[in-house]
């Protein structure tokens, strides 16, 4: 889990600042700096638990903790269109944010192995498709 050493060191925390903040937490159970250094090298198991503690005291996602290229993973461009192409369709209808959201998602994954000349088509499908279904 070398990744947590990264962040760690990204945000400017020291092992002992990390020690200090989880001593007091009894379900993180990271009170030596030796047990925060086997988790950084990936010795000792990550709990999901702890993952979120340190996704809280670092100000990161949990997804920036684990994943190397976390940044690499998301098509900002991808997303930008279906997330425009969707609200220009919702403009005047009244579908709620949590429809909105699962409508972006599902367009967004179906639509990431999808080169440049069908990506714009296949958005427009599966948006005017699952709206359809949520109106």
């Amino acid at each position: 889990m070398n990744r947590l050493r990264i962040v760690r060191k990204n945000k400017g925390f020291s092992p002992d600042q990390v020690v200090e903040h989880f001593k007091s937490i009894e379900d993180i159970k990271i009170s030596t700096r030796a047990s925060l250094h086997r988790m950084e090298s990936g010795v000792r198991n990550v709990t999901l638990k702890q993952l979120e503690a340190f996704s809280d005291l670092y100000g990161v996602s949990v997804g920036e903790l684990v994943t190397d290229d976390f940044d690499a993973q998301i098509n900002t461009g991808l997303l930008e269109e279906v997330v425009s192409y969707a609200l220009q369709r919702c403009q005047d209808s009244k579908v709620d944010e949590k429809s909105l959201a699962k409508v972006i998602s599902i367009t967004y994954a179906r639509c990431q192995e999808k080169n440049e000349d069908e990506r714009s088509a296949k958005i427009k499908e599966k948006v005017d498709d699952m709206l359809v279904c949520t109106l």
